[in-house]
């Protein structure tokens, strides 16, 4: 009615410059997208299970201290065909990574996708912790590539900022004990909305 173009959010996808900023699409490739349509629940003739569901209901992952962060957790079809949006503020050269319910493969698509666009990974300063924290979603070798590896326990570098978006009645899983300290160990801060604005500023942007 409008007259409005509608475009399909596939990767590799480039803004221009807008207020300051630019925007990627990540992930997910149309090809990634249709290769992950057979393992949908509604895709006829399926019958699969949600993956997330099942290995949760293991009780594998009991607290952070018994089980820590592993490479082992496994994430819904439908989660990893998740839009994974980057945003530079260019003025500062930083960067925003909006990772929605994306998993593993879905976050190894997009590193890669930010190297073939030549784009420093180390310049995320914020990291949106996807699927509200769970470990399902993220793997030490993951956050190694966009946060670093691990600092020693006395050094408090706070450099970077990671939001994990709960409500505010969250479980415990949401976000994960596990998740929570491998980001605190790479000497992120870590954040959690849980109903409340988080809010940051680099001064390159008009005010809101």
């Amino acid at each position: 009615k409008n007259k409005i173009s509608i475009y399909e959010a596939f990767a590799p996808w480039m803004s221009k410059e807008f207020y300051g900023c630019r925007f990627y699409i990540l992930s997910p490739e149309k090809t990634f997208y249709e290769a992950l349509l057979p393992d949908f629940n509604a895709t006829p003739g399926n019958g699969k299970i949600d993956r997330g569901r099942r290995l949760r209901a293991t009780g594998r992952r009991v607290n952070a201290s018994r089980c820590p962060l592993d490479e082992e957790g496994e994430t819904s079809a439908e989660n990893e065909s998740s839009i994974i949006l980057l945003i530079h503020v260019i003025p500062k050269d930083k960067y925003v990574l909006l990772t929605a319910d994306g998993g593993k493969l879905a976050l190894s698509h997009a590193i890669r996708a930010m190297k073939s666009l030549k784009i420093d990974v180390s310049n995320i300063d914020i990291f949106q912790v996807p699927h509200h924290g769970s470990v399902q979603n993220i793997t030490p070798a993951i956050l190694n590539v966009i946060m670093g590896v691990p600092v020693p326990e006395s050094t408090c570098l706070f450099c970077k900022k990671s939001i994990a978006s709960v409500s505010a009645n969250a479980d415990e899983e949401h976000p994960a004990d596990a998740v929570r300290n491998a980001i605190l160990q790479r000497g992120s801060r870590f954040c959690t909305t849980a109903g409340t604005i988080k809010h940051f500023s680099y001064g390159a942007v008009p005010s809101r």
